[in-house]
């Protein structure tokens, strides 16, 4: 939570009306809700400031979390495969490719014109240890 929580932090800070979502790769929705309002409140006591970011604010979706975290599910299989073919992406099942999972469905939901961003922010390593199972993926 703690991209998810500073990039939030930053956003609300500059009054910006750009929505984060956030996709759970460890806990449930309800648990990792409170740690990222935790982690702004954090920001905010190391700047002296008043935290700008309201529960209103934090949007988490654990939609692709199950089986849990670092078990491949079928749309992380499908984002990854997707991402490594169209893009030379390569994203690691545990955080990146459930993100991207994450990302689809919101992408394919999105209303024509919607901007979205995706943040790969690293877990290139965990690939060498899901090889069997990525291989697998073609």
């Amino acid at each position: 939570g703690h991209t998810h929580g500073g990039l939030l932090f930053g956003i609300r800070a500059l009054k910006l009306p750009i929505r984060v979502t956030g996709v759970c790769v460890r806990r449930p929705a309800a648990q990792q809700t409170p740690r990222i309002i935790s982690r702004c409140q954090e920001i905010a006591d190391l700047l002296a400031v008043k935290n700008p970011v309201g529960i209103e604010d934090v949007i988490i979706s654990d939609a692709v979390l199950a089986p849990g975290y670092g078990r491949l599910n079928d749309p992380t299989r499908e984002a990854i495969s997707l991402a490594a073919r169209q893009e030379a992406l390569i994203l690691d099942p545990v955080y990146t490719g459930k993100v991207m999972a994450g990302f689809l469905a919101r992408a394919g939901a999105a209303k024509p014109g919607s901007g979205l961003v995706f943040m790969h922010t690293g877990g290139t390593p965990a690939v060498f240890a899901y090889e069997p199972e990525l291989a697998a993926l073609g």
